[in-house]
């Protein structure tokens, strides 16, 4: 989730941000993680941690981290900021600002560490190798966002948070989008991999994901609208039915789909992608105010990556490309 409060992102270019997963602190074998305790990462991170107002508590009896938040931390390890009310803008404003006074009055060497770290001895884990997207694949950018202001205050979909997330494919999927003659007139139901992996992980703004049983109904129709040159013009028209209701996921959507992307047929490339989801999606109890509404509008939006560095990020829920069978993932 991201936060789109412009005090906020006045703020944040004052700091280097961070995140991090409190699982790679776990030592449960399921987590498939084993830190090494002994590591200047893991000792650093668990001394802020362990001052936070979760305290001891952090570490259950199991060996599993419970802790979240957003906290201002210095360099050598010192939490000066936080909370743990991430969703509250008010509340982390105010945590900001106050780490940005108590850090302008440290001596430099209360900020710093006294050695710069190795990476080869004080990260809890070796470098692994970074994921990569599939080389002459397609990359796209998703935006998610609730438009609807009627819901409790710190549902992450009010319209001042918004979903991101990145979307790989192979060169092979990502043709699935395109007729099978890129003619004027030419028509194509698109079925297939690309259209079912967008749908089952992207259309979903409560829980991780489809199952394969819970696409009710999933249409997309391609067609060729324009051929200038080597430029392509495609127009995409469908609708999304997906109902969820189990104990871990009880979300439904359903949108209409609407987009207009461009193929460049001597680049064999991709140079526009334009996809709009749009519909009503429902809401759970926790998110709902009293006498407010059960479902409210929700749209995701599917365009080409930028190339900013921040742009250079893994998707989110690679892997469970594994699970919606898209060939783009580990």
């Amino acid at each position: 989730m991201v936060c789109n409060d412009p005090r906020v992102l006045e703020l944040l270019k004052q700091f280097i941000p961070t995140a991090d997963d409190c699982n790679r602190y776990s030592t449960l074998p399921q987590v498939g993680y084993v830190p090494r305790k002994q590591a200047l990462e893991y000792q650093l991170v668990e001394g802020a941690m362990r001052k936070t107002a979760y305290g001891d508590s952090i570490l259950t009896p199991s060996g599993h981290w419970h802790v979240q938040g957003i906290y201002v931390i210095t360099p050598s390890g010192k939490l000066i900021a936080g909370s743990h009310h991430p969703r509250d803008v008010e509340v982390n404003l105010k945590s900001i600002r106050k780490g940005l006074e108590v850090y302008a009055k440290m001596p430099r060497e209360e900020r710093l560490l006294s050695r710069t770290p190795d990476p080869a001895k004080d990260r809890m884990f070796p470098e692994r190798a970074r994921p990569r997207p599939p080389v002459d694949g397609l990359v796209l950018r998703v935006v998610g966002r609730g438009l609807e202001e009627n819901i409790d205050e710190f549902c992450q979909l009010r319209p001042k948070f918004y979903i991101l997330d990145r979307l790989w494919y192979t060169r092979e999927e990502a043709l699935q989008f395109l007729p099978d003659i890129l003619r004027t007139g030419e028509k194509k139901d698109i079925t297939g991999t690309a259209l079912n992996g967008m749908a089952q992980i992207h259309l979903i703004a409560r829980g991780s994901h489809f199952h394969d049983n819970e696409v009710k109904d999933l249409k997309l129709t391609s067609e060729v609208i324009e051929t200038t040159g080597s430029t392509v013009k495609v127009k995409l028209s469908g609708r999304a039915v997906l109902e969820a209701n189990d104990k871990w996921t009880a979300s439904k959507y359903r949108p209409d789909l609407l987009g207009y992307l461009t193929y460049d047929t001597d680049k064999k490339s991709f140079t526009g992608f334009d996809l709009l989801a749009h519909g009503m999606h429902n809401l759970g109890k926790i998110d709902m105010k009293k006498d407010g509404p059960d479902h409210i509008p929700m749209a995701f939006h599917f365009t080409l990556n930028g190339s900013n560095v921040n742009d250079n990020q893994a998707p989110t829920k690679l892997d469970l490309y594994r699970f919606v069978k898209l060939k783009a993932g580990p």
